[in-house]
């Protein structure tokens, strides 16, 4: 587990940014309020956020997106502290879930809704990050067990 600190720190920041985005796009369904990012057709957060796709039984996908990215934030943040690779694969199969789900929501602003929401985009890309970091550092861990131990 040593070998991968440096990968579990940024996956934990990482996760505290898109916790973040997605909080404030909670709030502001909640407030009633749009992002200020509808700047033209392409760009336009009132289209995304105000979309069919924006609930899933008038439950916001950023509430659901902030749960997603507390529990895969509190996963790494316990592997590292507990060095466990047990609960860091967790968090890797949490990532990858978030990073499916990002595809897809991806996939309905742009070929189904035709406007993209720059603070959803910002999560999707997050949510990709924390994918390739947590399987670099996977990918890290499982190397390191298979090299040599040097005596010294």
């Amino acid at each position: 587990m040593k070998h991968i600190t440096l990968y579990l720190r940024v996956i934990i920041a990482l996760g505290l940014l898109g916790l973040a985005d997605s909080l404030y796009l909670t709030y502001q369904h909640y407030s009633d309020v749009i992002p200020p990012c509808s700047v033209n057709p392409l760009i336009d957060c009132g289209k995304v956020l105000g979309s069919q796709y924006a609930t899933i039984y008038g439950v916001p996908l950023a509430l659901l997106g902030a749960m997603h990215y507390a529990v895969l934030t509190g996963l790494m943040g316990a592997s590292l502290y507990l060095q466990n690779v047990r609960i860091f694969q967790l968090g890797l199969a949490q990532s990858f879930i978030g990073a499916v789900i990002s595809a897809y929501l991806v996939y309905l602003q742009i070929g189904v809704l035709s406007a993209i929401c720059l603070f959803c985009m910002g999560s999707a890309i997050i949510s990709f990050t924390l994918f390739v970091c947590a399987v670099s550092a996977y990918r890290t861990y499982e190397h390191s067990k298979t090299r040599p131990q040097s005596i010294s």
